[in-house]
């Protein structure tokens, strides 16, 4: 196949997008650059604006709603003031935050003097694999296999194919390489995933794989969790100032209750003895 693909769920989906064997795997849009193929939800910056007043106010609100609860020192309210601001900047930095694009050499053609030229699939992560023979581990944290002992079972384990055009472009290997293997079927990726018949049919192709290790940016998901680490945080430091007025409210009574006894007030002690 010719041409370049990026991977993404559900991106046939969407206007002028068109699947290529699965609805996940489609043809990039050459007019625009690789990363604005990965955009199928443009938030405009004044939804992402309301979205960080509205979180930063529920946290102040979280805030204000904890000091009614005891009269708690105004350095407590300063506190939630700063993850007032704190809470806006972090969601701002996680907005203006992209995930890096990762590419994938699927395919390889015959370029001029015996060189290829690939075509690859595109996807995006957080952080791309330094190498992609990392996939397959990638793929089997995300699924949570554990070891098997594929000489014990029935059909061994599964064994991904069609991985030669991905090396020799790594490596730098000429076309006629590339040929070699490929006629010779050289080369495969072993998971740790049974294959429930001889043919493997229960096994991933490259495509899955790539889809399964691939992220996707949720801005709602992102926002929840820092609403959520703020709010906890500030619960936290409520109990902390709620146990250090106590202790004052303790110490001032004692005073208190020393004056009101002054027999019993040290200052007014006498001391006894035999002169």
């Amino acid at each position: 196949m010719f041409g370049q693909y990026f991977i993404q769920d559900g991106c046939a989906e969407r206007e002028d997008y068109y699947s290529v064997g699965a609805d996940y795997l489609c043809e990039i849009d050459y007019d625009i650059s690789v990363e604005e193929n990965f955009i199928p939800f443009h938030h405009p910056d004044v939804f992402k604006a309301s979205l960080m007043m509205l979180s930063s106010l529920f946290v102040v609100v979280f805030g204000f709603c904890l000091k009614c609860f005891k009269d708690v020192s105004d350095k407590f309210l300063i506190f939630v003031c700063f993850f007032f601001l704190s809470n806006m900047l972090e969601l701002g930095q996680v907005f203006h935050s992209e995930l890096e694009t990762c590419s994938f050499p699927r395919w390889c053609h015959e370029g001029i003097n015996d060189t290829i030229v690939p075509s690859y699939f595109y996807f995006q992560r957080e952080e791309c694999p330094k190498i992609n023979a990392w996939i397959p581990e990638f793929y089997q944290d995300r699924l949570g296999t554990g070891d098997i002992d594929c000489d014990n079972t029935d059909y061994g384990c599964c064994e991904i194919r069609g991985i030669n055009c991905e090396s020799c472009v790594r490596v730098g290997d000429s076309y006629s390489f590339y040929e070699y293997l490929e006629e010779r079927n050289v080369g495969h990726w072993t998971l740790n995933i049974e294959k429930k018949d001889e043919k493997g049919d229960n096994c991933p192709t490259i495509e899955e794989m790539i889809l399964e290790i691939s992220d996707e940016k949720s801005i709602f998901k992102l926002t929840g969790i820092y609403m959520i680490f703020n709010c906890t945080l500030t619960f936290i430091v409520y109990l902390v100032f709620l146990n250090c007025i106590s202790d004052k409210y303790e110490n001032v009574n004692k005073e208190n209750v020393d004056e009101e006894n002054p027999v019993l007030s040290p200052r007014n002690r006498v001391i006894t003895g035999s002169a």
